[in-house]
């Protein structure tokens, strides 16, 4: 299945390492940032959760593309199948609504790939659950 994307429409991929205090530093970019070639950050601090995994809820801070410094909630979730984590589930809050959903998977045992986009393209799910 190919999902046609209109222009307008953010999507974005980043790197997220869990810190040793149990807060996030993400680096992240997307297709509607002006100049798409660098990475921005975007720091997490757990609010609930335990320090040593990255489910949990965070307060979250980001500079948007037109460097506007955007805070919210980041609500990281584990997905299993059977007793294997096999994907995290990610949902950016502003203002009590969600904006961002996304997907991730874990390449080393602090580290996460994943990719987002705004809440509002139904087309695109999470790929585990799209096999479920």
């Amino acid at each position: 299945m190919s999902v046609k994307i209109k222009n307008d429409e953010l999507w974005g991929m980043g790197i997220y390492e869990l810190l040793p205090d149990g807060n996030i530093l993400g680096r992240w970019n997307n297709n509607l940032v002006p100049g798409t070639t660098g990475l921005h950050l975007e720091i997490a601090r757990k609010i609930k959760g335990n320090a040593e995994e990255f489910r949990g809820n965070y307060t979250v801070t980001w500079i948007a593309g037109n460097g506007v410094s955007i805070q919210g909630v980041l609500e990281i979730r584990t997905v299993r199948i059977g007793n294997v984590e096999s994907e995290l589930e990610l949902i950016w809050i502003e203002d009590g609504k969600i904006i961002f959903r996304g997907t991730g998977v874990r390449i080393g045992p602090n580290q996460f790939a994943m990719i987002y986009w705004q809440d509002d393209i139904p087309e695109l799910k999470s790929p585990l659950r799209r096999q479920l």
